[in-house]
């Protein structure tokens, strides 16, 4: 109520004096009585205008009066018009319901020649006592309308109450990603969802949810509880979060989109069933800063877990040259891994391995994997060749394509591979607790192919 009359009058609270007389036209209704009386009287400090005439002029210390008990009080009656440049009585120009064009304390006085007798003449008359006991028992809000005000306040602290307990329990579900609802809630359900439920324990122990669930017994209509109202908080609070969003967003002096696209339909024409989740696998320690390490840290986290690399469809990484470049960065590098990984044949088990330096038997895996993917290699480089725009790797992938393709190199890779499955055979039996014989047929099947 108070807000719905300020706002009524709020250019006038924007002036400097806003109970100024002269803004307001007679008659006056009680709502602006009520805003007069809750804005204070009107005393302005000086300097104030003189006359022409006798050079005479208003002053503050007729705001003040001194008792027969030698007391300074304020005579909060007595107001002061700048624009008018006269005195008058609040009370009598707000209650005085007689001849109020004759009266000079309802209409304005600027006789300053003789205000001191004026003042006090006017002070200790019965209808201007009459007008002040009005003014008080206004001021104290004693009729029937504020206390009405009154019980319609209480009701709003009530309902205000109650939707900050909702809100509060709809926070704590969105939250947790638990659902509002059962199948089926009606009066009679004995599992009336989650957000009931929770409502329904929280009255046990808060008196203003038992007092909105004893009102339902009585069939009120209002409640707050309703699925509509549910929704519509949901929403609220999305559009909340949406708008604290974007305005972070719009702060900082950079952003980036993440995109990704898939077909929603598969060959025989039916809609795909698509689930996206987001897991954490770990932490994992970088020894190697450079883009060459970070991206063998990545392929072996991968090959670690057991993770298919073909599948991968997006890469999200910060602003550093040596992560996102793109010919050159650990992005680049894991997309030529995939485009590597997609020219090879399905029917073979054997994938590329990295060369170790300090492990024999890692010879023969790299030999193996490279005489089993001889062909799916030359695809590799034939396509780095055809779509890279980057002059040194081009030239890179046609040089290595060049001397695979030499009779030399696959000689090699075979004689060479043959002689390391001998020692990788032999390190690995030294290796194991329990003695492992040489399969004379294996080493014949190699030498022979």
């Amino acid at each position: 109520m108070y807000f719905c009359l300020h706002l009524a009058f709020f250019p006038l609270i924007c002036e400097r004096f806003p109970t100024d007389k002269v803004h307001f036209k007679e008659p006056l209704n009680h709502q602006k009585k009520r805003f007069i009386i809750s804005q204070g009287p009107c005393q302005p400090k000086g300097p104030f205008p003189t006359d022409s005439d006798n050079s005479r002029s208003f002053s503050e210390k007729f705001y003040y009066f001194t008792n027969q008990a030698n007391i300074t009080l304020k005579r909060t009656w007595l107001c002061y018009s700048l624009i008018l440049n006269k005195i008058y009585c609040q009370c009598c120009w707000l209650f005085f319901t007689q001849d109020r064009i004759s009266s000079s304390w309802v209409t304005g006085n600027n006789d300053w020649r003789h205000l001191t007798q004026n003042i006090k003449r006017h002070d200790n008359s019965d209808d201007h006592i009459q007008c002040c006991i009005i003014f008080e028992q206004r001021r104290l809000n004693k009729t029937i309308s504020e206390e009405m005000e009154l019980s319609i306040q209480n009701e709003c602290n009530f309902w205000r109450q109650v939707l900050d307990r909702v809100i509060n329990v709809t926070l704590t579900l969105v939250t947790s990603n638990l659902s509002f609802r059962g199948h089926q809630v009606t009066e009679f359900s004995k599992n009336k969802g989650n957000f009931l439920s929770i409502i329904t324990l929280i009255s046990k122990y808060d008196p203003i949810l038992e007092k909105l669930l004893s009102m339902l017994a009585g069939r009120s209509t209002a409640n707050y509880l309703s699925n509509t109202i549910q929704n519509e908080i949901i929403t609220l609070l999305a559009n909340t979060i949406l708008k604290q969003i974007i305005l972070s967003i719009n702060q900082s002096p950079f952003f980036s989109v993440i995109m990704d696209t898939t077909q929603d339909i598969d060959s025989d024409g039916n809609p795909k069933t698509l689930q996206i989740n987001e897991s954490f696998i770990g932490f994992v320690e970088i020894l190697d800063q450079s883009g060459a390490g970070l991206e063998e840290s990545i392929i072996n986290c991968i090959t670690k877990n057991n993770l298919n690399l073909s599948k991968l469809r997006g890469q999200g990484y910060d602003g550093a040259a040596n992560m996102g470049g793109v010919y050159s960065g650990v992005q680049a590098s894991i997309i030529r891994w995939q485009l590597l990984l997609s020219s090879q044949s399905s029917n073979i088990s054997i994938t590329l391995k990295r060369l170790c330096t300090t492990r024999w038997s890692s010879r023969y895996d790299s030999l193996l994997a490279i005489r089993h993917r001889y062909v799916d290699i030359l695809k590799f480089l034939s396509q780095i060749i055809l779509r890279s725009k980057k002059k040194d790797e081009i030239f890179e992938a046609n040089y290595l394509k060049v001397h695979m393709e030499d009779f030399q190199f696959i000689f090699s890779v075979i004689v060479v591979g043959c002689s390391a499955s001998c020692c990788g055979c032999r390190a690995r039996g030294l290796a194991s607790p329990t003695p492992v014989v040489q399969d004379s047929g294996q080493s014949q099947e190699l030498a022979t192919t």
